[in-house]
């Protein structure tokens, strides 16, 4: 299904038969990004220019525009869905918008006689066939009411980090979300939330045909656990090439007010076994 926006009609002045309308593709939230860098190239006769801005309710207050916050005051909350929007008049010249969750520009403005629109950014880099998805952890049991996170880590075909690109996460059970979450240059996602209600939720995470799943169980009585470590994935290396590895660390963040251990790695070799085998007859 194609859904577009469509902008008012621009009229021709003393006509008002001429004039031009602009419609532009919407894109799905899939597609968006934490960072939008746009450059306004909107002629004089353009006098007014906006930015509509589509992000997760949750993260209206993080949305910032050349390093300013955006009010919350500005966003509304689209329908019954998890986003809000807000129209942001823009000035001709270069403009970043980031927010802490990735979130859609549309771009457009209106002459005396003219409109015009686009998308201000998104993610077009997708996974292809053969990658891989792990989540870290795959299951363990959470205090209610702190925050857990679980981490995606993203690998391509030839075991190369993907970055860039969106990882959708559903929570299902006894606290439901979703989110996607750009990948990092280590090929990693972090999603974090906080569990209010005690049960067992399952987490969904994907990205084309990858995809991997991992539950919490909530618990008013649980204590302290472990940390999860996931060192990467095993690798074949032909040498002299030599083995990058990307972990990840999930902590329930207990004991509150505690100190948390630096991460430190470490590596034991097996040497082949280069000795001549016995003969059978000896």
């Amino acid at each position: 299904m194609r859904v577009c926006h469509v902008s008012a009609l621009a009229e021709h002045p003393g006509r008002s038969d001429h004039g031009h309308c602009a419609t532009v593709r919407a894109i799905w939230w899939t597609l968006y990004r934490r960072h939008n860098y746009f450059r306004w190239h909107a002629p004089t006769d353009f006098t007014s220019d906006y930015a509509n801005v589509v992000v997760p309710t949750a993260a209206v207050n993080t949305v910032q525009l050349d390093g300013t916050v955006v009010p919350s005051s500005n966003f509304s909350v689209i329908g019954s869905s998890l986003y809000s929007g807000a129209s942001v008049q823009v000035s001709p010249g270069t403009h970043h918008f980031t927010a802490a969750a990735p979130f859609g520009v549309t771009l457009y403005g209106y002459g005396l006689y003219d409109t015009f629109g686009y998308q201000g950014g998104m993610v077009l880099d997708t996974a292809r066939a053969g990658t891989t998805l792990t989540l870290t952890p795959a299951a363990v049991t959470q205090l209610t009411a702190t925050q857990f996170c679980a981490i995606a880590s993203v690998l391509d075909p030839y075991g190369v980090p993907v970055g860039g690109v969106g990882v959708g996460f559903s929570v299902t059970g006894a606290n439901t979300s979703s989110r996607s979450v750009d990948t990092t240059a280590t090929g990693q996602a972090s999603y974090c939330y906080t569990g209010s209600n005690a049960g067992t939720d399952t987490i969904l995470a994907s990205i084309g045909l990858a995809s991997a799943t991992s539950t919490v169980a909530w618990s008013s009585s649980a204590s302290n656990r472990a940390p999860v470590v996931y060192a990467g994935s095993n690798q074949a290396i032909n040498l002299p090439a030599s083995a990058s590895l990307y972990g990840a660390i999930s902590d329930d963040g207990l004991p509150t007010g505690g100190t948390r251990t630096m991460p430190r790695w470490a590596s034991t070799t097996t040497e082949p076994d280069t000795s001549t085998p016995p003969r059978a007859d000896s």
